[in-house]
């Protein structure tokens, strides 16, 4: 099984491959697009909504070649297998070494590592909680590429709850490549629901148990 640095290796290699007469930060923002898209029509019934996203869907493959568009899912392959059993922030550290985060905003984005410890400490009575209300609500202000997100999620599976069924994430960054970093992690991580709003800056996923909700910041 290749390990998180052994992914980023070959995410970044195919990565390399791409638009080579375009700005790296503009091909990434269109991978990221194009793998929102397609995740994010999946939790929509046909209709107009659904055909709104397919629609921004194709107007980011009008603007690469075929050649690109076809590595597109490669690199949602490889981002698929580094972040589907949790444990890292994938493209938070893909940004990091491509060089790409924006300085002038601020950006940093935190080591899983301290992420995690973060997260053992603030949810250690996840439990209490659970039993309480059923779930846990995370409000996440500045998101970045969701390794908060990430981090908290697999502190509460360990603990033996269902992520994807007892908890709910609110998250928001200035960033729209940031929203769509978080939107895709958390997405391939399990945690949102079948529909969840998805906008620009911000991101719901709500559970499917109750609206009632349980507030907790990390």
């Amino acid at each position: 099984m290749p390990t998180p640095a052994d992914l980023r290796k070959q995410f970044i290699k195919v990565f390399d491959r791409l638009a080579h007469d375009r700005e790296r930060h503009d091909v990434l923002a269109d991978f990221l697009e194009m793998a929102v898209c397609a995740i994010r029509k999946k939790t929509l019934p046909p209709g107009p909504a659904a055909d709104a996203m397919e629609d921004q869907y194709m107007a980011v493959v009008k603007r690469n070649t075929p050649e690109d568009v076809r590595a597109m899912p490669e690199l949602l392959g490889i981002t698929t297998l580094a972040v589907q059993e949790g444990g890292c922030d994938f493209l938070g550290q893909v940004v990091v070494e491509l060089e790409l985060s924006n300085e002038h905003m601020g950006q940093f984005f935190t080591p899983y590592d301290v992420s995690r410890m973060m997260a053992e400490m603030i949810l250690a009575d996840a439990g209490e909680v659970m039993k309480e209300r059923g779930f846990i609500t995370l409000h996440e202000p500045a998101s970045g590429a969701g390794g908060m997100i990430i981090a908290a999620a697999d502190v509460i599976e360990k603990q033996g709850f269902d992520v994807g069924r007892q908890l709910y994430v609110d998250a928001t960054d200035l960033s729209p490549m940031c929203f769509k970093m978080t939107y895709l992690q958390t997405a391939l991580r399990g945690t949102p629901p079948p529909s969840g709003a998805a906008t620009a800056c911000r991101l719901r996923c709500s559970t499917r148990r109750s609206r009632r909700h349980f507030c907790r910041s990390i």
